[in-house]
């Protein structure tokens, strides 16, 4: 099994790798890459899991910071799901 990791934030997220697992996957909504990184830069919180350093997961909390929140972005690549990941 690979070695999995979380990080919160958007520090270090390579967009471009992103995008391109999200196409791989028939995930990807169209968003530019520009698009991505203003959607993820503009997220009260952000998790994305990865594979031994490869992007495999994402997931964005839209949250007025008191006790309102939406989930978005919600997403395991393929061969890592029903594995509990997410």
């Amino acid at each position: 099994m690979a070695n999995i990791t979380y990080r919160i934030g958007i520090e270090g997220i390579d967009y471009q790798e992103m995008k391109e697992r999200l196409l791989e996957d028939d995930f990807d909504n169209g968003r530019t890459l520009k698009q991505y990184k203003i959607s993820f830069e503009n997220t009260h919180t952000v998790c994305i899991a990865y594979a031994d350093g490869h992007v495999i997961g994402t997931v964005r909390a839209l949250s007025d910071g008191v006790c309102n929140a939406y989930i978005v972005d919600v997403w395991t690549y393929s061969p890592y799901r029903k594995q509990g990941i997410a």
